[in-house]
């Protein structure tokens, strides 16, 4: 397991400038309190905006709107004027996805070391222009040249789910289930704050020897966060050399290091995250891919050997008559075994995050802790 964690000294000295367009459905579903929340949340992004940043947004209901050709510095006049502007618009109409998220595509300008981020919010599916899903991700895909992360962020009992999904892991971003409660605002905005400050993009990974590896947390590197790669290596070699290579403020950025392996104390915790990690890279593919048996039954099989719970797997606690149970047992023992591939409760599981392995999240922390310098493994 290597933990990746260079200090924002290291990385250009402060955030990437980013440019960062909204994309806002004012259809007549968003009407009341989603249109309310929306607008609390935007105010409240863009406000975090730095001078050095730019933005833009496109609203959308039966046709597509923007606020600007093209996105505008962050200073504290533009971000006032934005303000105003969201404050007046009103729900109403169907959803026009399609054309605005090409929109806010078409409006990304390749610009050396800047970050680029689309967030769409909407809680309807695409009921005007375009409406088949797989024509409007194969067109985004063709469109989104600069691999700009698209954050979808869905509101509302009947948004589909699966195809935000996919749309947001083809542009290597995550997408988030918004609960319509009160603290719709607040989620909206807690989630920009993890992406808020990117240090380093497009970033590489290679190990000599080679290693058959699985990246958690994407390509970039956000500032309070760190990147994880676990690993697999053939045989038993003495030494392992790394490479990090991407992109920070000041340009091309380069990490390296080579560390000894020979008493290397081995930790059964990392080989069950990294099976935590391969299952997470087959529940996204299956996601983008459909879900085609090889794939299932390898994340099937995996999530029922090493006790993870997936929406493919169940859980089944097995009370006997006669004496009390060890949980440790009971927990996804034989009985799960027996119905292994059953669909668990879908709405039980986090939007974007179907595994549950609450102790090993414990464990990575701890590890993170012990391994404070960048590179450290």
């Amino acid at each position: 397991m290597h933990v990746f964690e260079p200090q924002v000294s290291e990385l250009g000295g402060s955030p990437m400038p980013k440019q960062v367009i909204f994309v806002l459905d004012r259809s007549g579903s968003m009407n009341g309190l989603k249109i309310s929340q929306v607008k609390t949340a935007f105010a409240g992004i863009v406000r975090q905006l730095r001078p050095a940043d730019s933005f833009n947004f496109v609203y959308f209901n039966s046709g597509v709107s923007k606020w600007k050709d093209s996105p505008v510095s962050a200073s504290k006049e533009n971000i006032d004027a934005a303000v105003s502007e969201i404050k007046g618009l009103d729900a109403r109409g169907m959803t026009e996805f399609h054309g605005a998220l090409g929109t806010a595509l078409g409006m990304i300008k390749k610009r050396e070391n800047t970050a680029s981020i689309i967030v769409m919010l909407t809680d309807g599916q695409p009921t005007a222009g375009v409406t088949n899903k797989g024509t409007i991700r194969s067109e985004a895909r063709a469109k989104n040249t600069l691999r700009t992360p698209i954050c979808c962020l869905g509101f509302g009992n009947d948004v589909d789910v699966p195809f935000l999904k996919a749309l947001s892991l083809e542009s290597g971003a995550r997408a988030l289930k918004i609960a319509v409660d009160k603290d719709s605002a607040l989620q909206i905005k807690d989630f920009f704050g993890t992406v808020a400050d990117p240090l380093i993009n497009n970033l590489v990974f290679s190990y000599y020897p080679g290693a058959e590896t699985h990246i958690l947390g994407g390509s970039c590197l956000y500032g309070g966060s760190q990147m994880v790669v676990v690993g697999r290596i053939s045989g038993r070699p003495s030494t392992l050399s790394v490479q990090v290579l991407g992109t920070d403020r000041n340009g091309d950025a380069g990490f390296s290091g080579t560390y000894n392996l020979a008493n290397a104390v081995q930790d059964p915790t990392v080989v069950r995250f990294y099976n935590f990690a391969r299952i997470n890279e087959l529940l996204d593919r299956i996601a983008v891919e459909g879900p085609n048996s090889p794939l299932v039954a390898e994340a099937t099989n995996l999530s029922v050997e090493n006790g993870f719970v997936t929406p493919y797997t169940s859980m089944l606690i097995d009370i006997g008559e006669e004496q009390s149970p060890d949980p440790a047992q009971s927990l996804l023992g034989d009985g799960a075994r027996e119905y292994k591939g059953s669909p668990a409760a879908s709405m039980a599981l986090p939007y974007g995050s179907e595994l549950i392995p609450l102790a090993l999240f414990v464990v990575l922390v701890l590890a993170a802790f012990r391994r404070r310098r960048y590179g450290g493994l």
